[in-house]
């Protein structure tokens, strides 16, 4: 199959698929269901619960259902996921930006591997990110909308506190050497 079209990095979904169940399928049949519907890991499904947003569990039959058509379920998923897609995308050094205007609660999915180091935020406030199938799952509000995601490599702030820290070490050790020195020019 051949698709000239391509999902944006950004859409909203309204199926989840468990982790057990696409295991069920073949490895190259799991693409085209991950189309339809974002992956969930089974500890995390009770998350989903809290705040579902509309997400409708997509069964192994309704999955099956799909397979049966390969082809016409790349291209339905790809046309609706560009047409649920974010607007104004906008990366830069430090993460990424976009606007949703839904007409319902949703979750957005983004094609973004998370990590510890993601955060993310819906006009200014905090939100949580949900990992789907190590991508980000993002809880937005119906109606016109900023996402802000930021992302800070794990450890950085430590590591930036400890380099300071070893810096001012190194400066009295050196500081604290010349001094001896000092004394013992004045001796001789």
């Amino acid at each position: 199959m051949i698709q000239k079209a391509a999902c944006p990095i950004g859409y909203a979904v309204d199926s989840y698929i468990t982790e057990p169940d696409l295991r069920r399928f073949d490895k190259e049949d799991r693409g085209v269901l991950l189309l339809h519907a974002v992956v969930i890991a089974d500890h995390d499904r009770n998350l989903l619960s809290e705040k579902s947003a509309g997400l409708q569990r997509l069964s192994v039959a309704e999955a099956k259902k799909i397979l049966s058509a390969k082809e016409e379920a790349v291209s339905e998923g790809t046309k609706r996921n560009q047409a649920a897609g974010v607007r104004d995308f906008e990366k830069d050094a430090g993460g990424f930006s976009c606007r949703t205007d839904y007409k319902k609660d949703q979750y957005v999915y983004f094609t973004v591997p998370q990590d510890g180091g993601w955060s993310a935020s819906v006009d200014g406030k905090p939100v949580s990110i949900l990992r789907s199938g190590g991508m980000m799952l993002i809880p937005v509000p119906a109606g016109n909308h900023q996402i802000l995601c930021t992302y800070l490599t794990p450890g950085f702030t430590m590591g930036c506190i400890l380099t300071i820290m070893g810096c001012l070490c190194a400066g009295w050790i050196f500081l604290f050497a010349m001094g001896k020195e000092d004394g013992k020019r004045q001796e001789e």
